[in-house]
């Protein structure tokens, strides 16, 4: 959910969005081939279909900075989906978790170009916030058992 929710921050403009609902549609379908799973041929070569459509898809068709810096996050998705392919060893845990971490550095890179220095400014300031707020709980807390 929290990777469905950052590809809604990227909505800041028109080129933003058909990225965003590029990233996001290729999440849903990959999923689903996780989920529903057809035993004799696997997710794999659903995610290498869905990753290279996505991938060209943002290349030839959104173009521009945006597109291309999200959609090199997909050579290492496909070659990390290909070379689990060839070993024919079954999707051990740490490739879902690799890929995911591909995912969301994805989603960042995009959200950093659209976002830019504003975004950046923005969680420095919620989490000085968080700070100074629990900080200024503990006082409160240490107040009374004195």
């Amino acid at each position: 959910m929290a990777l469905l929710a950052c590809y809604w921050l990227l909505h800041r403009d028109e080129r933003a969005k058909l990225v965003a609902d590029v990233l996001a549609l290729n999440w849903v379908l990959n999923q689903a081939a996780v989920m529903f799973r057809v035993e004799d041929i696997g997710p794999l070569p659903v995610f290498l279909v869905t990753d290279f459509l996505a991938g060209a898809y943002l290349g030839l068709y959104v173009g521009g900075a945006l597109a291309r810096a999200v959609g090199y996050w997909y050579v290492p998705m496909i070659a990390l989906n290909t070379a689990m392919w060839a070993a024919d060893q079954g999707e051990p845990m740490w490739h879902y978790y690799t890929l995911l971490l591909l995912a969301y550095l994805q989603v960042m890179t995009g959200m950093t170009k659209v976002w830019g220095h504003g975004l950046l400014a923005t969680v420095d300031t919620a989490v000085r916030g968080i700070r100074f707020k629990s900080a200024g709980a503990a006082f409160l807390v240490g107040r009374f058992f004195r």
